[in-house]
């Protein structure tokens, strides 16, 4: 009784935004948890996927990839403390890339001519650079390493999935989330989900396209999931209007199938499938966005 008249009491009379952003934060730091270290890194993979958002914390822009590496680098040491060992050792390469963060700050510190600017950049520089030794503590072995592929997957096409939504929304509510207008091309609408733009969005999800399209040529249990994978991010590449992605997904695709058909083992009724695919999301693009045959159109 007392906690829920703590909550009426702060419900009635504080603004509400922080507890939105507390839960937020609960539930990241429960996933992290989740079988150590799949969760750490699965969340780690989707942050990396919204670079648009960010929130600010005194003087720094902090994005949802530097915030959820913070958490991660905190659990890892809370381990260490506990007792538990580093998975790998560092590496010189490791050492090289330290020594220059550190060199980083102590410029900064000494012979900037404003310390408190360059020591922002230093500090977001050290942010972005500790997925790179995270990563290599998370997935050390084998299993561990296709587990971070696969979560890596799936966050591509999360992120295609969100962006299929926002158009999805734009045409049924009105709403402009996710969605960029270019007015040199008469507003038309191209989708950039949680990326900075468009291009960004179809060039991210091209990439996923092209790795889905690999794992299925490659068979496994998982090809109907690589297949699905395949379709979602490719629509994602039409609806970004990015033609320099549908260029590159469309050479590297195509390089991709001829390297596999080199495979004598290969079976060829899985060119049927991909064929299907291809189709199905040329379809279903143009369907839900008119302005993409006239777009297509333009391609030199």
């Amino acid at each position: 009784m007392v906690i829920l008249g703590i909550a009426a009491y702060l419900a009635t009379t504080e603004p509400l935004q922080w507890v939105t952003f507390l839960a937020i934060a609960i539930v990241v730091v429960l996933v992290s948890l989740v079988q150590w270290p799949y969760g750490a890194l699965l969340v780690l993979m989707i942050a990396a996927a919204m670079p648009r958002w960010f929130m600010r914390i005194d003087s720094l822009n902090a994005k949802p990839e530097h915030l959820i590496a913070l958490l991660c680098a905190l659990l890892l040491l809370a381990r260490i403390f506990s007792g538990k060992r580093l998975s790998t050792s560092l590496q010189r390469i490791d050492f090289l890339l330290l020594g220059f963060l550190v060199i980083n700050v102590f410029s900064s510190i000494v012979a900037s001519p404003q310390p408190a600017a360059t020591l922002r950049w230093a500090t977001l520089l050290i942010l972005a650079t500790l997925p790179f030794f995270l990563v290599q503590q998370l997935a050390v072995t084998e299993r561990q390493l296709q587990c971070a592929v696969n979560l890596w997957l799936f966050a591509g096409a999360l992120e295609a999935l969100f962006g299929i939504a926002c158009f999805l929304s734009y045409l049924i509510f009105g709403t402009t989330s996710g969605v960029t207008f270019f007015f040199h091309l008469d507003f038309i609408p191209g989708v950039h989900g949680s990326q900075w733009e468009p291009n960004i969005f179809g060039s991210f999800c091209a990439c996923f396209a092209v790795m889905f399209l690999y794992y299925f040529m490659a068979g496994g249990r998982n090809n109907a999931w690589h297949l699905l994978g395949f379709l979602l991010t490719s629509i994602g590449v039409l609806l970004s209007l990015a033609r320099q992605a549908w260029v590159c997904l469309t050479l590297i695709g195509i390089l991709v199938v001829l390297y596999n058909l080199r495979c004598p083992r290969l079976p060829w009724r899985r060119l049927l499938p991909i064929g299907i695919g291809i189709l199905a999301a040329i379809i279903i693009g143009t369907s839900l966005m008119k302005d993409l045959p006239e777009r297509l159109a333009t391609l030199p």
